[in-house]
């Protein structure tokens, strides 16, 4: 233990000597998530994708119109339709399944009623089911695609729909014309039988006439009021009609809702914090391995490494006396990485890093520091000069952030890069804070992706190990 504490010692003395590398250690990575976390808010998209995203249709409707839709979302050239899975049709709960375990991004559910609904008979709904951990501008894009085709098909339905509608109108508006010409005509007979009857009573002739005038003006009114009335009858017009005269139609309608799905069956909407934090956490964190390797050259150039490895300690207790203040040095990063997305950023306007699982997420960056730190011991252990040990380290740190979708999200790569990720730690190790920052998942339901980076961290340790052996009998 003496040994161990000696060489921790040194180390953190060798790195204090360097104040100005060790604080750009923190100021990088911390600029490069201020800098993307707030340029891409509100436009973290992936419209200029080429490549064809994999989606689930559940298609109820029992009619054509189910069709219809998916032939206009294969139309766009963005999706390819999931409609079976090992030859059976996908029902929802199998779907659904598929969506929790990251497999596909969307689902979407035609209702059996579809058709019903484009015809504005029945009201119903598409679910449109999207991973949280999808963009959320990417996920309109898709819910858009939907919503356009069937916009297209109820226009369709549109005219004829119409002509229904007015045919109805008009046919109540003509009915409430015969009604007042039968009682315009009624109410004149009833005035000339009125009029017959006054003329049958012992009247004097003064009086009959002005009872005769009277009648003849109102039955003069009554057919003046039934040729107006033929006259609306005959020149009959759509845009004629009164509709205060007439009853309101109430259309059925066919919605398009999109949701974000969930464990928990919460709504999440992600956004570029989330994306943009912990992946340049992961980044700051392999970054240090730059430092490693350098310093390690350093001292083997210096002739300060011969001395070390022929000394009386074992090669694990020489590791072990570097990985520790380097691993201290990881988690501070860590800490003000995340610290920026949860204070910082929200006074630049973006939403504030929601952090529900801290045990978790410590678990998980307390594995990628063993990763990045194991990295940066095995490129020290195969690289022979400063320059070559700072290029390789630094050139693979990019190349797997890349591939592991931190500067390019991974859902709008093309499926080769997708399949790549899984080949590099940065991939597993993206997944699993998303995973726990948007879909609360526990330590136990991440360990999965935490063995697999443990798994990468224990390869490139015992290469290490291996080389720095061969070195030690070489030095000896």
């Amino acid at each position: 233990m003496i040994q161990i504490f000696s060489l921790i010692v040194k180390e953190i003395k060798l790195l204090l000597r360097d104040p100005g590398g060790l604080i750009m250690l923190f100021i990088l990575p911390a600029l490069f998530i201020i800098i993307l976390s707030v340029s891409l808010q509100g436009t973290f998209s992936s419209s200029s994708n080429t490549d064809k995203i994999d989606i689930i249709v559940i298609n109820n409707d029992k009619l054509d119109v189910g069709n219809k839709i998916i032939d206009g979302i294969l139309k766009t050239g963005y999706f390819n339709v999931i409609t079976e899975l090992n030859k059976k049709k996908i029902v929802i709960d199998e779907a659904l399944n598929q969506l929790k375990k990251g497999k596909y991004k969307v689902v979407i559910e035609i209702p059996e009623n579809a058709s019903e609904s484009i015809d504005f008979k029945e009201d119903s709904e598409i679910n449109i089911l999207i991973d949280p951990l999808l963009s959320n501008d990417f996920a309109a894009h898709i819910t858009n695609a939907v919503q356009n085709q069937v916009h297209s098909l109820m226009f369709s339905n549109v005219m004829t729909v119409s002509k229904n509608v007015f045919e109805n109108i008009k046919l109540a508006r003509l009915k409430q014309i015969d009604n007042q010409i039968a009682d315009a005509v009624n109410k004149k007979k009833e005035i000339i039988n009125m009029l017959n009857d006054f003329k049958k009573t012992q009247i004097d002739q003064q009086t009959l006439a002005v009872v005769e005038n009277l009648n003849k003006k109102y039955i003069l009114e009554f057919d003046e009021r039934i040729k107006q009335l033929d006259e609306q009858k005959k020149s009959l017009k759509f845009e004629e009609f009164n509709a205060n005269n007439n009853k309101s139609v109430n259309l059925k309608t066919l919605k398009v809702v999109q949701k974000y799905y969930s464990q928990t069956d919460e709504s999440y909407i992600p956004n570029s914090v989330q994306q943009n934090v912990p992946g340049w956490t992961i980044f700051a964190l392999f970054w240090i391995a730059q430092i490693i390797t350098i310093n390690i050259i350093s001292e083997r150039e210096s002739g300060a490494f011969k001395r070390i490895l022929i000394s009386p300690i074992s090669t694990l207790k020489f590791l072990t006396g570097k990985i520790i203040p380097f691993f201290i040095i990881n988690l501070i990063q860590a800490a003000l990485m995340f610290a920026i997305g949860i204070y910082f950023l929200p006074l630049l306007g973006t939403p504030a890093l929601e952090i529900k699982n801290i045990f978790a997420l410590t678990i998980v960056t307390i594995s990628v520091s063993f990763v990045a730190i194991s990295f940066g011991l095995f490129i020290s252990s195969v690289s022979k000069t400063v320059f070559i040990a700072a290029s390789l380290s630094g050139t693979i740190v990019i190349i797997m952030t890349v591939a592991g979708g931190i500067m390019i999200p991974k859902f709008i790569m093309p499926k080769f890069m997708q399949i790549a990720s899984l080949f590099v730690p940065h991939g597993w190790a993206l997944d699993a804070y998303l995973n726990i920052l948007i879909k609360d998942y526990k330590l136990i339901e991440s360990l999965p992706n935490i063995c697999i980076i443990i798994l990468y961290g224990v390869v490139f340790f015992i290469l290490s190990m291996v080389n720095f052996r061969r070195l030690a009998k070489i030095a000896k």
